[in-house]
């Protein structure tokens, strides 16, 4: 259930990812702060619940945890990242 304030379409989506995640067996870990480092060379962007699995495959290949962050997914990737948002 949503907490109030917070957007419930959202709210789902991560929670899909979460199990999804969990089935696939990448960790997924959750900070109370996050900052994306400006040096970073490329951000790959994944949208929708279409992405997840490859996003998945991406974070099982490169053996990285996933970073849960408001409501967005990243994987950092040396001077990469990849995003995965819901729309």
């Amino acid at each position: 259930m949503p907490i109030f304030g917070e957007d419930a379409e959202k709210t789902e989506f991560v929670e899909r990812v979460k199990i999804k995640a969990k089935e696939e067996k990448v960790p997924i870990i959750i900070p109370d702060e996050f900052k994306l480092n400006k040096q970073t060379c490329s951000e790959i962007i994944f949208k929708g619940e279409a992405q997840v699995s490859n996003f998945l495959k991406l974070a099982f290949l490169f053996r990285k945890p996933i970073i849960l962050y408001e409501y967005t997914f990243y994987i950092l990737v040396d001077n990469e990242i990849y995003t995965l948002k819901n729309k």
